[in-house]
């Protein structure tokens, strides 16, 4: 069923929202080849570029959350998964860390972005438990050595 105002439903939501933007860049690369250089570029021009803008709409840069993502997919794979990455600067060691615990685990996360990790998890019979305990890891040991 469709409420008679569905129209304005709509209409207030997008009133009511928080504000958003999106920024993306293109860079591909195999995760053994990344220029750490060129990423971290990348990623401080978008946040600029976005604190500028927000900037430019009244909203105090305090006020603003970023959230950085990468699409990710394996050779041969057509369609790409989105990824959460940590802020502030990425290292090696941080991209090396999680390639390792995907392949660790045997986890092929792909299929079209359609899957989430404890779906391909159950799927690829890894123990998802381990699999987020070592991500969590390799993330806490980034927060500590950014801090």
């Amino acid at each position: 069923m469709i409420p008679s105002v569905a129209a304005l439903y709509s209409a207030f939501g997008m009133f009511a929202m928080d504000l958003g933007r999106d920024y993306a860049r293109s860079y591909v690369a195999r995760a053994a080849s990344v220029d750490l250089l060129t990423m971290n570029q990348l990623y401080s021009a978008m946040e600029r570029e976005a604190l500028e803008a927000f900037r430019a709409m009244g909203v105090s840069g305090g006020a603003v959350t970023l959230r950085r993502t990468a699409d990710l997919r394996y050779i041969g794979q057509f369609h790409e998964v989105e990824t959460e990455m940590d802020g502030g600067e990425l290292t090696r060691k941080h991209i090396d860390d999680t390639v390792e615990a995907f392949h660790r685990f045997n986890i092929d996360a792909c299929c079209g972005g359609s899957r989430t990790i404890a779906q391909a998890a159950k799927e690829d019979k890894a123990d998802l438990v381990a699999l987020m305990a070592d991500l969590n890891q390799i993330i806490a040991r980034r927060e500590k050595i950014d801090r």
